[in-house]
């Protein structure tokens, strides 16, 4: 008999984190589940600590799948394949879940049967920080490009056929923003995306952000625009999301005290708007937010 779970955990060289990430799936109050774990070619000791946590579950259904490095998206896709259960809980290899994830989870689902994505806030922890991020509900593309992405791939449920059917992109020019790329694709088909309040995810922050981050715009830039290109939104929704994109990176930047770099986002999102006027001079004041 299937299992009504899949947890699907990819990693590349996540030796220092998995152990932990691992043993919160396992821990999980909701047995009826199978976890596979895609190791996407790692250099580290990856391979031994999954066989060290294995041999001390025994009975647990566990899994390990080998693959040459190939991406994020190309592991997902991978573990999914692989994967034999009704949804994909997706998990990243340095985030963890409390032991009633999926319980809640499946009490979600058996309330909203008509849901092919569930989605919920996370915890963020790390860099001496905490915070819970919420989520906006219901979704719509409109409001996914117009506002904060609220989906964290280790806060979704998805139907496993959904994903089947549409996997996540695998190009290079996308690494990074392969999970933005699946939702405007789903949306824009009409999948019915569902939020539930509970926090039962902890999404790790890592240093290195700002370095990441002009990265990371470009991917999510070539996301909309190659998306655009194709029809899935109009011209409208394009200029709103550049527009919020720069916002937050010239947020990112203000918070951080580096004003040179804001001002550039900032003036880019939208000279006119009020709100950015607002946040331009706390800028140029030195005021940070």
């Amino acid at each position: 008999m299937n299992p009504t779970f899949s947890v699907v955990i990819p990693v590349y060289n996540g030796a220092e984190t998995l152990e932990e990430t691992l043993l919160s799936a396992l821990a999980q109050d909701f047995t009826d589940r199978e976890i596979i774990v895609v190791n996407d070619g790692s250099t580290d000791a990856t391979p031994e600590l999954f066989a060290t946590v294995k041999s001390e579950h025994p009975g647990q259904n566990l899994i390990l799948v080998e693959q040459p490095h190939a991406g994020l998206g190309a592991a997902r896709n991978r573990g999914i394949q692989e994967a034999s259960g009704h949804y994909i809980a997706l998990l990243d290899a340095d985030d963890i879940w409390p032991e009633a994830k999926l319980s809640s989870c499946y009490e979600a689902l058996q309330n909203m049967p008509d849901c092919d994505v569930l989605y919920h806030p996370v915890h963020t922890f790390g860099l001496g920080r905490e915070r819970s991020r919420p989520v906006n509900a219901p979704l719509t593309l409109e409001k996914l490009l117009q506002g904060p992405n609220p989906l964290v791939p280790s806060a979704t449920v998805l139907r496993r056929a959904l994903l089947l059917e549409n996997p996540f992109t695998e190009e290079e020019r996308y690494a990074g923003a392969e999970d933005l790329h699946l939702w405007i694709r789903l949306l824009s088909q009409g999948a019915q995306f569902r939020a539930w309040p509970d926090t039962y995810s902890y999404y790790r922050e890592t240093g290195g952000m700002s370095s990441r981050l002009e990265e990371h715009l470009r991917k999510v830039f070539a996301v909309l625009n190659d998306l655009y290109e194709q029809d899935y939104f109009p011209k409208r929704n394009l200029e709103e999301a550049r527009r919020r994109k720069f916002m937050e990176a010239g947020r990112f930047y203000h918070k951080r005290g580096q004003n040179q770099r804001s001002e550039f986002y900032y003036s880019a999102a939208d000279s006119k708007s009020l709100k950015i006027l607002g946040l331009r001079i706390l800028n140029w004041l030195g005021v940070k937010i």
